[in-house]
């Protein structure tokens, strides 16, 4: 079975948040194959795109550990 989409911003915002960056892609590979994209213009980052129900979701400030868990928990139920 194929891993589902998860997009991680690459703007140069989000990019000033290294660490998190990091974090966030280390615990999103679990669920799925993450990929990273141009700036998203709704910065304040990190910002994550998930598919759910069937078009792209987008979520910012991703950087705490129950963001990424909500992030996890969405991607798992599609």
């Amino acid at each position: 079975m194929k891993k589902p989409q998860v997009l991680i911003c690459n703007g140069s915002d989000c990019r000033k948040r290294k660490s998190s960056i990091k974090k966030l892609d280390c615990a999103l590979r679990q669920a799925g194959e993450t990929i990273t994209v141009r700036c998203q213009k709704i910065c304040s980052g990190p910002v994550v795109g998930v598919m759910h129900e069937g078009r792209w979701a987008w979520f910012k400030k991703i950087r705490k550990e129950k963001d990424i868990l909500a992030c996890l928990e969405l991607i798992e139920s599609e």
